[in-house]
């Protein structure tokens, strides 16, 4: 459910991917994802690093991806209620 709302707020322009990646890895670290999704975290943060650094791949592909990997938690949303 802490990823959905990292989703929320990703979604809300609060930060860039870049950032909402590194959070989740934040988060997985607390130990509050399963180790499956620190290291699809931890990959995408790899990517961001080979995009922003010219070595593979684009940014806007790997912030697609980043996007598309929060959106699964989307069906969580519903459960967070929001400010009144």
């Amino acid at each position: 459910m802490v990823l959905a709302l990292l989703r929320r707020r990703l979604q809300a322009g609060a930060f860039a991917p870049e950032s909402a990646v590194k959070l989740a890895m934040e988060i997985a670290r607390a130990g509050d994802l399963t180790q499956e999704e620190y290291y699809r975290a931890d990959h995408l943060d790899d990517d961001v690093w080979l995009a922003t650094n010219e070595t593979y791949g684009d940014l806007a592909t790997v912030r697609r991806k980043i996007g598309e990997f929060l959106d699964e938690y989307a069906k969580f949303d519903e459960q967070i209620p929001t400010a009144a």
